[in-house]
């Protein structure tokens, strides 16, 4: 899961409620991916689904892999709690990666978003992976200029090297949604640009 998909799913159902909400709130979604790199074209589909009450939340994010790697499919398991405070948004997740039937690792991470006014929130994040030992720390922002479109970035280190981040939305009113992203770093990896087209409930 990318980091710009992984804030949106583990804050989507905790931070779009009421922070004193009593009852169990479930959002779920689903989105088909077409990434386009220089070696080539991943199709890919996710799903996911999520609970929340109180402050804490649960889910679970699968996707079909297309990577021509051993694995069909990546599960990513995750738990956490968030609270707000004013017009900061804090989370501590943790969250358990499943690739086919074979675990691959843990990690913990702890994210705060600020909002600065209406348009415009910043945030960052910091991870912990217990298995690979390796720490991943990213900061971005995000910006609505018009309603129901976003722009977002984010930069991170994860260990291996610098990772950055951009994505446009465009959400419907039906809940359907279409996405730009674009991913690059300074390790190697592919340059990436991924159309989506989703789903959230």
């Amino acid at each position: 899961m990318n980091k710009l998909i992984a804030l949106s799913v583990a804050g989507a159902a905790l931070f779009a409620a009421p922070a004193n909400a009593q009852s169990v709130e479930f959002s779920y979604g689903a989105a088909g991916n077409i990434a386009v790199y220089s070696g080539g074209e991943e199709y890919t589909i996710e799903a996911y689904v999520e609970g929340s009450y109180n402050g804490f939340f649960a889910g679970v994010w699968a996707s079909t892999l297309d990577d021509g790697g051993p694995f069909d499919v990546e599960f990513d398991l995750y738990a956490g709690y968030g609270l707000t405070m004013g017009q900061v948004d804090v989370a501590a997740t943790v969250t358990t990666y499943i690739y086919d039937d074979t675990y691959d690792s843990t990690d913990a991470e702890l994210a705060l978003a600020f909002a600065v006014n209406e348009m415009l929130s910043v945030g960052g994040a910091v991870a912990y992976n217990f298995d690979y030992e390796t720490f991943d720390v990213s900061a971005g922002f995000a910006v609505t200029p018009v309603e129901n479109f976003e722009l977002a970035a984010l930069v991170g280190d994860d260990g291996t090297g610098v990772y950055w981040e951009a994505s446009a939305v465009y959400t419907f009113s039906n809940g359907f949604y279409g996405k730009i992203l674009y991913e690059d770093n300074d390790y190697g990896g592919p340059e990436t640009v991924t159309f989506t087209l989703g789903i959230d409930f």
